[in-house]
């Protein structure tokens, strides 16, 4: 892989592929500063899964997981 990343990210679900993604990503993946002065980079790895579904009493809709947005922890 040629060029420079500034920022790399990497989402996970638990399952075996998306472990050897991660995996492989440790391993190749190279983090380079666009120039000396400006050293931030980041490798930033996403763990989705699937919102809970809950049947509340005769209504089979499912009740939305209510979390923090992930906006509000890079602010």
């Amino acid at each position: 892989m040629t060029g420079k990343l500034k920022c790399a990210i990497v989402s996970v679900d638990g399952s075996e592929e998306s472990m050897n993604a991660l995996n492989w990503a440790l391993d190749n993946i190279k983090l380079k500063f666009h120039d000396q002065e400006s050293q931030s980079g980041c490798f930033v790895i996403l763990h989705v899964q699937s919102p809970p579904s809950i049947a509340a009493g005769l209504n089979p809709k499912a009740i939305p997981f209510g979390g923090t947005p992930l906006s509000a922890s890079f602010n």
